[in-house]
């Protein structure tokens, strides 16, 4: 190895550079290739950890997206579900009120039915009672006209106190008759 390094042909090729200038522009050289060299290898993995890491987050993002698209369609789902049995719970109790209004209706109804029946059997009874007190009244001034004149025809009748009581309770018989009847 000796013989190659101190060959002349060796030497030829390889020679001590003196120049300050030239051995610091060499060393500057080396130590900027070897400093581009680790820098570089670094920067790279460097970028390419951060590259690893972007895409890691993209497809966390992704994941994220697919889980909030799916939370989404399950909400929607609920969402039209629940419109669902609103419409279905709106259109039962609408039912359900025409039915009570209907019958509520039908109650009303039945309740003015009976009260103009028993309108018309107060109002009937009330014209009959007014009848009957004036037919009443009318027989008893009748009765005092007549009992008026008989007393006066026949005051010294020794009968006549019998015969009235005849009269007055076969008028009674008639009246009590009469209206029994009527009913």
């Amino acid at each position: 190895m000796n013989e190659i390094l101190f060959s002349d042909g060796f030497q030829d090729l390889f020679e001590l550079n003196t120049d300050i200038f030239d051995t610091n522009l060499i060393n500057l050289s080396i130590v900027l290739f070897v400093v581009i060299r680790f820098l570089g290898e670094f920067l790279s993995n460097t970028l390419e950890m951060r590259r690893k890491l972007i895409i890691d987050n993209l497809q966390n993002s992704n994941k994220k997206i697919l889980l909030v698209k799916d939370e989404l369609n399950k909400a929607n789902l609920k969402l039209e579900n629940t419109k669902q049995e609103l419409t279905n719970v709106y259109d039962s109790r609408l039912v359900s009120f025409q039915k009570r209004k209907t019958l509520f209706l039908d109650q009303v109804e039945s309740y003015l039915i009976q009260i103009n029946s028993l309108k018309d059997d107060v109002i009937n009874g009330q014209t009959k009672k007014v009848l009957a007190n004036i037919y009443n009244k009318i027989v008893a001034s009748t009765f005092d006209k007549l009992y008026t004149n008989i007393t006066f025809t026949f005051q010294n009748s020794p009968t006549f106190p019998k015969r009235r009581e005849q009269i007055t309770s076969r008028y009674v018989e008639r009246m009590l008759e009469s209206m029994s009847t009527e009913k």
